[in-house]
């Protein structure tokens, strides 16, 4: 909720206003547009039904966008199949790239964060692997 409230002080316009619902902390979903790179719903990790559209002139100018944070969980990219979308998706600075699909982890791939986003990884060989502290010994012949 601060987030929101802090994109309406910048300016940013509300598509679609989500509300609190009652009882807990439940926010409907929330589309906000026009947004600043000051904003913290640009800056931070957001959880929640909340979809902040930024505009782009081209490709470069949105992996850009997408890349000038200091948090990394997760992205998706979108188009037309084929090299040109997956060199977007190889750009992107995050541990986990949804293509043409939300946001998920390869199939038998770990869950995992780049830059602050997340400890570690878990899931997968990779992930367990996270947990381990390995050790080598050397013994004299005998």
């Amino acid at each position: 909720m601060e987030q929101l409230a802090d994109a309406r002080r910048h300016g940013a316009t509300f598509v679609i206003e989500g509300q609190v619902q009652e009882p807990g902390y439940y926010l409907t979903p929330t589309v906000v547009t026009d947004l600043k790179p000051e904003m913290t719903l640009v800056k931070d990790e957001t959880f929640g039904p909340v979809v902040a559209i930024q505009v782009a002139r081209d490709v470069d100018e949105a992996v850009q966008l997408a890349n000038d944070t200091r948090y990394g969980l997760g992205a998706s990219v979108w188009g037309a199949p084929g090299p040109e979308l997956d060199a977007v998706a190889d750009r992107i600075e995050a541990g986990m790239v949804g293509v043409n699909r939300g946001l998920s982890t390869a199939a038998g791939g770990p869950w995992v964060g780049w830059k602050m986003s997340g400890l570690g990884y878990t899931r997968s060989v990779a992930g367990m692997r996270h947990f381990l502290q390995p050790q080598s010994q050397a013994r004299r012949a005998e």
